[in-house]
């Protein structure tokens, strides 16, 4: 009897140390789901004829698909009492379909940002609708970010680490790529001569910003050989776009003929023109060239030291064979 107990007892340990782990990322999934549901809700409560109600079918789905996916995703991992040989998220296919998920969360946000942040979309209706949408896009790219190392599969962290300036070019593209989008948006929108102009301005801008920031981080990659990565030429070229980007915040955030004077909606004579992307991507490309040149500073003093301490070194082995040989032909 005894031992028939003792069989028991050992059966149900094994039982409890074969329930299988929770997902490690389930935190992002969280920031998800709830982010989604900020978003859900806030565009929920709109009642407003200015909205283009053609694309609101799509906008409010945004929230809850991915709400509704995570959720569910969740429920599995933490609240089900689930063996480790049921089914299972994070294991499920080698891992595949969770990142078939989040590959698919991340793709469906970017469309999400795009509809409800553009010119005519719901996200100027409410801080929170505008807000929601970034957060939830970037919260599907730090889940697959964490998916993709826990795989090791190439992460941000990893793709960015070539030198210290690769993530200012990479974050001066991406700035670069949505004024260029929203000011081409903009524009369309427009019928005073002078905002459009402006409005001109910021796709020249933006165009011009997102060539040199791709050809920059294309270099670091070796897809292009010439200029040299951390020479002087990377030097100027930021400089040269700092200065442009300068003159951009001058011209798109002018009170009178900006296009984007202040985040939310512009009054003007053309009426109503959400500006809030404008706004704030005109100043983050404007901080990512000063942070590429205080990088590249600090690069090219690391470079400089380490030249240093090698020529140092060259020399201390010079000497010690020059004392070498001296020894030597006293010993002869």
């Amino acid at each position: 009897m005894a031992s028939a107990h003792n069989t028991t007892e050992s059966a149900n340990a094994q039982d409890v140390t074969k329930t299988r782990e929770h997902n490690p990322r389930w935190q992002g999934y969280f920031y998800v789901a709830f982010w989604s549901l900020v978003n859900f809700a806030a565009i929920g409560q709109i009642n407003d004829d200015m909205i283009d109600w053609r694309l609101y079918p799509f906008s409010l789905s945004s929230g809850i698909v991915t709400f509704t996916l995570f959720i569910i995703v969740l429920a599995i991992d933490r609240v089900f009492y689930i063996k480790a040989e049921s089914f299972n998220v994070h294991t499920a296919f080698d891992g595949k379909l969770e990142g078939f998920l989040l590959v698919f969360s991340v793709l469906w946000w970017i469309v999400g940002v795009i509809v409800q942040t553009h010119a005519d979309g719901v996200a100027y209706q409410a801080t929170n609708i505008y807000i929601s949408s970034w957060l939830s896009l970037i919260a599907c790219v730090y889940t697959l970010d964490l998916w993709s190392g826990s795989l090791d599969i190439v992460t941000i962290k990893e793709l960015t680490s070539l030198s210290l300036t690769l993530p200012g070019w990479y974050t001066l593209f991406f700035g670069s790529l949505v004024v260029l989008g929203s000011a081409a948006d903009v524009y369309s929108l427009l019928t005073s001569e002078e905002l459009k102009t402006s409005a001109a301005f910021g796709i020249s801008l933006g165009s011009i910003s997102s060539i040199v920031s791709g050809y920059f981080i294309l270099l670091h990659y070796r897809c292009i050989q010439i200029p040299k990565t951390g020479g002087w030429i990377e030097l100027i070229v930021i400089g040269i776009m700092f200065i442009f980007w300068i003159a951009g915040l001058a011209v798109l955030t002018s009170a009178n003929t900006g296009i984007a004077p202040s985040m939310g909606k512009q009054c003007s004579i053309s009426g109503e023109i959400p500006s809030t992307n404008i706004y704030l991507f005109s100043w983050l490309c404007f901080f990512s060239c000063g942070n590429i040149a205080l990088k590249w500073n600090s690069s090219y003093a690391m470079a400089f030291a380490q030249a240093v301490q090698g020529r140092g070194e060259e020399e201390d082995d010079i000497d010690g064979r020059k004392e070498d040989s001296e020894e030597d032909e006293d010993m002869i």
